[in-house]
């Protein structure tokens, strides 16, 4: 079985803060109602197909090695994984052609960046799946622009994600995660939220779509502890965070995550928490009680259904299988696992749609994404279209015009892992929210990814 392909440009940078921008936004925009996530859930494939023959169909996915915790290794090993699956499950159709991934580092620089998307460009990619380049998208995206090649199912994360033309997500970024996530604990009776958030861009606008949902509510911020991408010390920021509040919100990377659950363990904090599913890990909160852990009970959200769904099961089988080191994939993670995954369920269905793939290239998968068809995802979202987007303004200034996807799914840690919050896993669609949100001045860059 073909094994991805790295770029030949792998050499390992060190990576400063990578997490730091997994709080970036953008997004979004089924207006579909109802349907709940385990009803989305639809197979795709049917009995095991043949061996894939003919020209392999080339996609390029994009992320950093080398960073701490190897935080974006779960991309490569994720894309690895899905194109050992595919292949092994007779290639992608309509015509049967084995997939051939070429994972590139973008060395967690620009010129990385922009060396990855003229490998591209030469390979004759047919679409960039997946990924995200924190600190090089503004490099990659216009010579995806030149070139018509899309960039199908991104991270949200970089500048120019949410506008450019060769931008296709296929859900929202934070936008919709921390707005949602404001609305359920105001609902749940948090009057007022202590906030614990990074001092730069990406905190400040977590903090202001966390305020808006919140708000929609009858709840308001309270004291808020600005932290530095840096700071490993959380228990002043906890102490402050948690002073007379209902709840508390917190949202950094994994590893500032497990620290301020571990301090609020320490200061025996006892308010809900409320945290994206990237900033809490299952083994942060198995470190600090489990079923006791101050997480327990807490509120996050998620584009698609819980980890602990069977929807994942045939995705965590894969990355057993075809991943060279499957342990480098955490099942919870959102940004890296959850998403690249789901880009390349896309992918495989927006193919499908197609009547060959015979002389496929960039343009006619671009012409395709224009349709304006809606396209299955797996059932990991509601059909997405890449026409109609959803205009919401971006702190600091701005509008992003690449939002088609305004679904999410409520969290919880119950028993000590992550669980859906209500029994059926339905999607909310945060439309109204990003309608009427107003952005503050001054805040953010005018960037969402920070």
């Amino acid at each position: 079985m073909r094994k991805t392909r790295r770029s030949k440009r792998l050499t390992l940078a060190g990576v400063v803060f990578i997490t730091a921008a997994m709080l970036a936004a953008a997004s979004c925009g089924d207006d579909d109602d109802g349907d709940g996530a385990q009803g989305a859930q639809e197979e795709d494939g049917g009995e095991q197909a043949s061996e894939p023959t003919g020209e392999p169909i080339k996609v390029m996915t994009i992320g950093t090695l080398g960073t701490a915790e190897g935080a974006t290794t779960s991309i490569e090993q994720t894309a690895l994984a899905y194109e050992g699956w595919i292949n092994a499950n007779g290639g992608l159709q309509p015509d049967g052609r084995p997939l051939e991934v070429i994972f590139c580092n973008d060395q967690d620089n620009p010129e990385g960046a922009r060396e990855c998307a003229n490998e591209a460009v030469e390979e004759g990619v047919v679409a960039l799946v997946g990924g995200y380049s924190i600190q090089g998208s503004f490099e990659i995206l216009p010579l995806l622009e030149q070139a018509n090649i899309p960039w199908i199912g991104l991270g949200l994360l970089g500048g120019g994600v949410e506008t450019s033309p060769m931008s296709y997500p296929v859900v929202g970024g934070s936008i919709t995660e921390w707005m949602a996530i404001g609305q359920e604990v105001g609902g749940q009776g948090c009057e007022t939220a202590g906030v614990i958030r990074w001092a730069a861009g990406p905190g400040e606008e977590a903090q202001a779509y966390f305020g808006h949902g919140l708000a929609t509510e009858g709840g308001q911020i309270g004291p808020v502890a600005p932290v530095g991408f840096d700071a490993t010390d959380l228990t002043p920021a906890v102490a402050a965070a948690a002073d007379g509040v209902d709840c508390m919100m917190f949202g950094m990377s994994p590893e500032q995550g497990a620290l301020t659950v571990r301090a609020a363990q320490e200061l025996g904090v006892e308010v809900p928490l409320a945290f994206y599913p990237d900033a809490v890990t299952p083994q942060s909160v198995e470190e600090t009680g489990g079923p006791d852990s101050p997480a327990e009970g807490g509120t996050s959200a998620s584009w698609f259904p819980a980890a602990d769904q069977p929807i994942w099961d045939e995705a965590k089988d894969a990355v057993e299988q075809y991943a060279s080191d499957p342990d480098a994939v955490t099942f919870t993670d959102n940004f890296n696992f959850q998403i690249t995954w789901v880009a390349f369920k896309a992918f495989e269905n927006i193919l499908g749609t197609l009547e060959t793939v015979d002389g496929l290239d960039g343009p006619a998968v671009v012409d395709q994404l224009d349709s304006g068809e809606r396209f299955e995802t797996g059932g990991f979202t509601r059909p997405v279209q890449f026409v109609d987007n959803i205009p919401v303004q971006i702190p600091g200034g701005g509008e992003a015009t690449r939002i088609f996807n305004s679904d999410v799914v409520m969290l919880t840690i119950e028993d000590g892992t992550y669980a859906c919050l209500d029994a059926d896993c339905e999607f909310q669609d945060m439309t109204d929210l990003m309608l009427s949100f107003e952005a503050p001045p001054g805040e953010g860059g005018g960037d969402p990814s920070g």
